[in-house]
């Protein structure tokens, strides 16, 4: 038998990645989930009502990270503009006003929807930032698709 689903209690510990699926974030706006392949698989991107998206990743520790890789593809929207992708980081359960970059900011390269490339974002410095509990934000704007975060250490 399963255990059940624990839905309240205490705060969850923080997890220490190498890998975040895009489609698990616990908060979200004007992003949906979507096929990864024609087949099976998911991914994030940007509602058609949109310009512009996010999802966020709670309660991580990204403490010696010096780089992230995203898996990311661009939905053959020309009309849509610039197509980027960048992630922000604050302390968990921080305000809107505590994101601050963590990446730097990419354009993801024309391709096909289901043209998947690994896209290197540079980590940026966050002096100050005890690293070891954070909330992740990814920020997509245009037709930008992610798959995966890969966190490198």
């Amino acid at each position: 038998m399963a255990a059940p689903l624990l839905v309240t209690g205490d705060t969850p510990t923080t997890v220490r990645p190498e890998r975040i699926p895009a489609h698990a974030f616990h908060r979200h706006d004007g992003a949906v989930t979507s096929d990864r392949t024609r087949e099976h698989g998911s991914s994030v991107e940007v509602a058609s009502a949109g310009r512009t998206a996010w999802t966020s990743y709670s309660r991580l520790d990204v403490e010696g990270v010096t780089g992230v890789t995203l898996v990311a593809a661009r939905r053959a929207l020309p009309a849509w503009g610039p197509t980027s992708v960048r992630l922000d980081v604050r302390p968990s359960g921080g305000g809107d006003a505590d994101w601050r970059a963590f990446t730097a900011e990419v354009e993801v390269p024309d391709g096909g929807r289901y043209d998947w490339q690994d896209l290197a974002l540079p980590v940026l410095d966050a002096p100050g930032l005890d690293r070891r509990d954070v909330d992740l934000r990814l920020q997509l704007t245009g037709a930008a698709r992610v798959a995966e975060i890969r966190l490198t250490r």
